[in-house]
């Protein structure tokens, strides 16, 4: 564009006055551009309870300023090609970043195949986001060897036809069933949970019924839950817990039995606290301290304070790890309280409470 110039060549003042209106209107969209919201963005996705035809696959979303709709993609080839039906997950409304567990059966696959698979996430406030390709390998499918039918001689029985099975739709709404010794269901009843996946750092919050592997640490200080686990049997047992933290596990050998054993509460700081309190009731009343309760029908769970096991037996109690000791109460029903520092187990009924002592 030409600009007006007086006799030395030097643009005179409104020429220079247009220039810099000029660069004003370049800048600006930049600087637009920069000051956009955050989008949501897709992590790497993990498969689970994988069979002939299915698996269920879970990811997690972070959610950046807004609610954001997500959907699973997957195909025989790092081209994928299928993808789920689009679902929302919501954003808490403040101004952080929130990262949300989301999980979705995937139905209908060929057999002995590997398959690959990515999350996408459609932010409200940015672009289409995609995760790391992962990938899982279906189970094989059984050899069957037809029996011989008896025709005429030198005519070969014709094969029997095979006879097809409809293919669940993916988004049909599958209910996750737990593993004996593999896995449990964790479902949020109310509130806020949240879950800390083995090999993981960080706690993400429980959206829906998910399954997840034992060893995961779920955090019940804000909401309930109720977990399910499997039994030898076949059948389910259910439990509903809150108020502390802890880990899920079920042994091999331990006939279905759910192990929850606490963690957090600061009870590291014991020792600074015990050297500052005068009696050994004020030591009691003195935080840091964690206390979980627990609820079940005739299921086999087990929690772990630090200084006593509680065996349940159909019942509600609570388990709360003190500076001095680990007391536990029941409200209905029983629970066999073994202290782990003499081996002795106590039975405790309905009204009752057993405290064992914490021994440094």
């Amino acid at each position: 564009m030409a600009t007006a110039a007086d006799d030395s060549g030097v643009p005179s003042r409104p020429s220079l006055l247009a220039a810099v209106a000029l660069a004003a209107t370049l800048i600006l969209p930049a600087a637009s551009l920069a000051g956009s919201k955050d989008p949501a963005t897709a992590g790497g996705v993990t498969a689970s309870e994988v069979t002939q035809n299915g698996a269920r696959v879970t990811a997690t979303v972070t959610l950046g300023d807004g609610d954001a709709d997500y959907r699973f993609e997957y195909g025989t080839t790092p081209a994928l090609g299928t993808w789920t039906q689009a679902r929302r997950v919501t954003h808490a409304g403040d101004n952080s970043r929130h990262e949300v567990v989301v999980t979705q059966v995937l139905s209908g696959l060929p057999a002995g195949t590997l398959h690959h698979v990515r999350l996408m996430v459609d932010g409200a406030q940015g672009p289409d986001g995609y995760g790391p390709i992962s990938t899982f390998t279906t189970v094989a499918a059984p050899v069957v060897t037809p029996t011989p039918t008896p025709g005429e001689p030198g005519t070969p029985a014709p094969s029997p036809s095979p006879t097809p099975s409809p293919s669940p739709d993916p988004d049909a709404g599958v209910a996750p069933s737990p593993k004996l010794g593999e896995s449990a269901i964790a479902a949020t009843e109310e509130g806020t949970v949240r879950v800390r996946l083995p090999g993981t750092g960080r706690f993400v919050a429980l959206s829906e019924t998910t399954s997840v592997p034992l060893g995961t640490v779920i955090d019940t200080t804000r909401g309930t839950l109720e977990l399910r686990t499997a039994l030898p049997s076949g059948e389910l047992q259910s439990g509903t817990f809150w108020g502390a933290r802890f880990k899920v596990s079920q042994p091999a050998a331990g006939g279905g039995r759910t192990d929850l054993r606490l963690r957090g509460g600061g009870l590291g700081a014991c020792r600074t606290v015990a050297r500052e309190a005068r009696t050994v009731a004020s030591v009691a009343r003195t935080k840091p301290k964690r206390r979980l309760w627990g609820k079940d029908q005739g299921g086999r769970f087990r929690t772990h304070g630090r200084d006593s096991v509680a065996t349940v037996r159909g019942t509600t109690w609570s388990v709360t790890d003190r500076c001095d000791g680990t007391v536990t109460k029941v409200a209905e029903g029983a629970v066999d309280v073994r202290d782990r520092h003499t081996g002795r187990v106590v039975r405790v009924d309905a009204g009752e409470r057993h405290f064992a002592k914490h021994r440094r």
